[in-house]
C-alpha cells in the first residue's frame, strides 16, 4: 500500500467525523437510585434546573419520570412538574455521557 494512501486511511479511520458521526454531543445525566432496590436509571435534569451546578444536584432527593428528573429538596417545583413525576429517588451522581 502506498504510504501516503495508508496515512490518509489511518487518519480517516481515527477521525469519527470523517466516518459520518457529525451529531456527537454530551448529555448531563443524573444516576438515580430507589429505596426499593430497583435498578438505577439515568435521567437528564429538567430544563428548569439545568442552571444548577453539579454539587446542588448530586446526593439530593429527586422526582423523576421517563423523560427527566427534578431535584426536590431546597427548590420549589411547579405543580405541573410535580404531577408529571411518578417516581422519587436519590440523585447519586452527575454523569456526562
Amino acid at each position: 500500500m502506498n504510504p501516503t494512501h495508508q496515512a490518509a486511511a489511518l487518519l480517516t479511520a481515527s477521525n469519527p467525523f470523517a466516518r459520518g458521526y457529525d451529531n456527537l454531543h454530551i448529555e448531563r445525566l443524573l444516576l438515580i437510585t430507589y429505596e426499593d432496590d430497583c435498578p438505577p436509571c439515568f435521567r437528564p435534569v429538567h430544563d428548569a434546573q439545568t442552571h444548577l451546578p453539579d454539587d446542588e444536584l448530586q446526593l439530593f432527593p429527586c422526582l423523576c419520570n421517563d423523560d427527566f428528573a427534578v431535584i426536590s429538596e431546597g427548590h420549589s417545583i411547579p405543580d405541573n412538574l410535580d404531577e408529571r413525576c411518578q417516581s422519587s429517588g436519590l440523585a447519586r451522581q452527575v454523569i456526562y455521557a
